[in-house]
């Protein structure tokens, strides 16, 4: 109980917390990272072959609420260097085996089997901070569950909302930030989530808004983290659920500096689409509605002008969570890919 109030403090006041995993759960993040690295030391045209351009499960629904892409995705950046993403999910096949989409046939070859398993360690801690969550509102386990889009419970034939992303931030290509907005390669956005759980990265670089007083701040660098520590930052879903108690973390991406790149690997903790809150004031439909979205809301700058501090959600959070999706930019992978010519369907 102390360590689920701990946990609920830290997300409740800085919108992120440190978990540690266990040996074997870190393990799985080691195994995990050895195989990103080899695949992101393929050239880009290699990653490109080997995993396809990012696309569409579901190629024949264009609503963003069906969206399920996975795929390779290379983005430039304004600064002359490269950012390179995998997304991937779980699909149930016919014959109720997981597969982890897209398939990979070349080197890395134990690619999926070391995603799927960190994937789960994840979902693990992900589903742990949720539940603990749930419970500070009064509710019950058993009430969020169903809310949340497992690899286990999807129909056959099913790919999961969930999506594990593999990223790699190119470094600054010599060039010094002239300050530190000029720095950042992921603009500030809050994700479309219950949680977005993120392993530490060898090389900092997400930051998360804490607070006016503190300003951005880097979970990675500040404790010191390993690779065996995770970050749990809350999402929108859980900001709707708990009407403002939880607000989604505001985060960004900033370069590495020098010439090293940086690895990330998020799973990004999706709602279930065919589920719907009870009781209260929360509206089913509304929340149906906002559980099928697959997006990544952001914002154009920090809200509340100077200082950046993000707003106090007001007593009707899903009138917020509506104004926020309809107004903020959308800040999406698939998106930045218009400026090559390869985005998405929509």
């Amino acid at each position: 109980r102390p360590v689920r109030a701990t946990l609920c403090e830290a997300l409740r006041s800085d919108h992120v917390a440190l978990v540690g995993v266990s040996e074997e759960q870190g393990e799985c993040l080691d195994r995990m990272w050895a195989e990103c690295a080899e695949f992101f030391a393929k050239t880009a045209e290699e990653r490109a072959e080997s995993a396809g351009a990012l696309r569409e499960a579901y190629p024949s629904k264009h609503h963003a609420s069906q969206s399920r892409a996975y795929g390779y995705a290379e983005v430039k950046t304004d600064a002359g260097s490269s950012n390179s993403f995998l997304d991937t999910r779980l699909r149930l096949k016919q014959n109720l085996q997981l597969e982890l989409q897209p398939v990979m046939d070349a080197p890395p070859t134990d690619f999926a089997s070391a995603a799927a398993a960190s994937q789960q360690v994840l979902l693990d801690v992900g589903f742990a901070a949720l539940s603990a969550a749930a419970e500070s509102l009064g509710m019950k386990v058993s009430e969020v569950a169903p809310l949340v889009d497992f690899p286990e419970r999807l129909a056959p034939g099913a790919t999961c909302a969930t999506v594990h992303r593999f990223a790699h931030y190119g470094g600054d290509m010599g060039v010094d930030p002239v300050d530190a907005e000029s720095s950042v390669t992921f603009q500030a956005h809050t994700d479309g989530t219950w949680f977005t759980v993120i392993p530490c990265a060898a090389v900092p670089g997400l930051e998360v808004f804490a607070s006016a007083e503190h300003g951005w701040v880097s979970p990675e660098r500040d404790a010191a983290a390993t690779g065996r520590m995770v970050m749990v930052l809350t999402g929108e879903f859980l900001q709707l659920l708990s009407d403002g108690e939880y607000t989604a973390a505001l985060h960004r991406v900033v370069r590495p500096l020098g010439d090293a790149p940086r690895l990330s690997a998020p799973l990004l903790m999706r709602g279930s689409a065919a589920s719907g809150f009870s009781g209260g004031a929360r509206d089913g439909t509304l929340v149906a509605r906002i559980l099928k979205s697959d997006e990544e809301v952001a914002v154009a700058s920090p809200p509340n002008g100077a200082g950046g501090a993000p707003q106090k959600a007001p007593t009707d959070a899903k009138a917020l969570m509506l104004r926020r999706i309809a107004e903020a930019r959308a800040y999406k992978v698939e998106q930045e890919l218009n400026k090559s010519g390869e985005s998405r369907t929509q």
